[in-house]
């Protein structure tokens, strides 16, 4: 979604200090929070809206700001990394968070927003900050992830960690379109003159956007590395399954000497030494040092 406020329509957030409410989907189906607080439903369908990507959009009953936060839904899950949108709804002395599912980070904004008395400005950067730094803690999971997938690839034959693999790139997929947005998301804000920050938050807002751009950084850089790992893992993969074809056909040559033995001595015709006493032992050592010869010429060859 692109950003429907203009810079001239942009109006200031309140510097003064505001109440923070936490709405969940089942509270907005009911309807009556919205109309208590005066939201509009326009800016509830947007928060709602599981494609919507960051965006601002002014009202005349305040202005709406989405953002994308992750989302681990467990490692069995067929898209363990996904990004869900949270909606900040700033009016004159409140903001209302709308999801569509409740989020540990909505806590801790609202356990910070009602222990420091912050304006609105300054509250919507300690939330974009989170933002960042929720991401960065997601994608360190995911490397450790893939760390764990790669020990086991090494000696893989199949296609579970590569596809495991898969799942995790998808993720950084999704964490980096969600960072690209917000970052542009920031740089609207700040043009459009919709959060003035004071001169004492001109720090906190440097710190929101070095955050963001290193959260993002480190999102493309993990999915790289993922991209050319996996390529070289299926090369690995295959490598392993050539080793293992060529050990068995290996195996098979050298059982085949004894087999070519017996077969020749075990027909229903005269063969030399067959009522020698010692035709059985003979036979056997001599399949036995045939086996050992084409053992050693393998070995020789590096086929073992």
């Amino acid at each position: 979604m692109g950003d429907d406020t203009g810079t001239s329509s942009a109006t200031p957030l309140n510097p003064e200090t505001s109440d923070w409410v936490t709405l969940i989907s089942a509270e907005i189906d009911q309807g009556t929070a919205l109309q208590q607080l005066g939201i509009p439903a326009e800016f509830a369908a947007h928060a709602l809206d599981l494609d919507e990507l960051p965006r601002m959009k002014s009202g005349p009953s305040g202005t709406l700001i989405v953002l994308r936060l992750p989302v681990s839904q467990g490692r069995h899950a067929r898209e363990p990394w996904v990004t869900q949108p949270i909606a900040l709804v700033v009016m004159p002395g409140r903001i209302v968070a709308i999801s569509r599912t409740a989020h540990p980070v909505l806590d801790r904004i609202a356990a910070f927003a009602s222990a420091e008395a912050h304006h609105q400005p300054r509250l919507v950067l300690r939330v974009l900050e989170l933002c960042a730094e929720v991401f960065l803690h997601e994608v360190r999971r995911i490397n450790v992830r893939v760390d764990k997938l790669e020990a086991g690839l090494k000696e893989s034959l199949g296609n579970r960690e590569v596809l495991e693999l898969l799942k995790c790139q998808r993720g950084l997929v999704y964490f980096a379109t969600a960072l690209r947005a917000t970052e542009f998301l920031l740089e609207r804000l700040q043009t459009s003159n919709l959060l003035r920050a004071a001169p004492e938050d001109h720090e906190l807002l440097e710190d929101v956007r070095v955050e963001i751009r290193q959260a993002l950084d480190m999102t493309q850089t993990s999915a790289d590395i993922l991209s050319q790992m996996m390529d070289a893992f299926a090369s690995i993969i295959s490598n392993n399954l050539n080793s293992v074809m060529k050990f068995l056909t290996a195996v098979t040559i050298i059982l085949m000497v004894p087999t070519v033995v017996a077969s020749l001595w075990g027909m229903n015709v005269g063969v030399p030494f067959a009522r020698h006493p010692m035709a059985f032992a003979g036979l056997v050592i001599a399949s036995i040092a045939l086996s050992g010869m084409v053992t050693a010429a393998l070995a020789l060859r590096r086929w073992l």
